[in-house]
Order: structure tokens, then C-alpha cells, then sequence
């Protein structure tokens, strides 16, 4: 499932993530890998399309390399997976 982010949110969450992954810090340059928007909370967990709950992170297979599950079959989110937050969006007010 996706969500429709505005143009004025999308812009908002890079500027106070400053262009780099919420989960390692890493840049889009540095990794070669292009950032997403990436929901905090899952929206099939009951996760809201906000500022407070989508970050920037890498999509969960890059493009062009094969994922870990196969189509079809539900993906953990990051969270899920171990993956801490680096920092929130409170720390950047």
C-alpha cells in the first residue's frame, strides 16, 4: 500500500532529515542508493501519513536486486527488522 505525500510535506520531512536516512544517517550519495519516504508506524499497522510518521530510508530492496521474500509476501517493516531510529523529529525542532 502507498500514500500520497504532498509536495510541501515530502520537502518539509527532507529538509528536517537533512537529505539523509533516519535509521543509519547515511546520504543518499554516500550509499548510492536512492532515499524513500518510509512510514515509521506501517499504514497496515494503523500508521498515519504525517510528519511526525514518515522519515527518509532506502526502499527494503534496491532497485535492480532481488529481495529477501519472495513477491507476494509481506516484508518486515524496519522496525520490525531491528532497526532503531537514529534520532526523531523532535530533536530537530
Amino acid at each position: 500500500m502507498s500514500a500520497y505525500l504532498p509536495g510541501a510535506l515530502r520537502a518539509r520531512i527532507a529538509e528536517a532529515d537533512r537529505h539523509r536516512c533516519c535509521y543509519c544517517l547515511t546520504t543518499e550519495a554516500n550509499s548510492g542508493i536512492p532515499l524513500a519516504h518510509d512510514h515509521i508506524q506501517p499504514l497496515s499497522k494503523g500508521g498515519a501519513t504525517t510528519f511526525e510518521n514518515v522519515c527518509l530510508a532506502p526502499p527494503s530492496s534496491p532497485p535492480g536486486i532481488a529481495g529477501p521474500v519472495s513477491v507476494g509476501t509481506r516484508q518486515p517493516s524496519k522496525r520490525e527488522g531491528g532497526q532503531k531510529l537514529s534520532r526523531t523529529k523532535r530533536d530537530l525542532r
